[in-house]
């Protein structure tokens, strides 16, 4: 999976899960209205479509789309 396949796969995952589009790389997925649950479906949903495991505590760490983005890109390119 390309770089740009990730991020378009993560921002489909997104509105999906919190029902908006990301607009940039710095929209908050708490602001978004993520929560610690949301968070969960969220990384289950990313291992299960792009194939790379990611914690909830990491997406409410790292709390922007730009930065989840970047760590998702990261794994995946890590695993290849």
């Amino acid at each position: 999976m390309s770089t740009t396949e990730i991020s378009d796969t993560l921002a489909a995952i997104w509105k999906e899960q919190l029902g908006t589009d990301p607009a940039t790389a710095d929209d908050d997925f708490v602001a978004s209205g993520g929560t610690s649950i949301g968070a969960v479906h969220l990384a289950a949903a990313i291992q299960e479509r792009i194939g790379v495991a990611v914690d909830a505590i990491e997406i409410l760490e790292r709390g922007t789309f730009g930065r989840i983005s970047e760590l998702v890109v990261e794994r995946s390119l890590a695993k290849a």
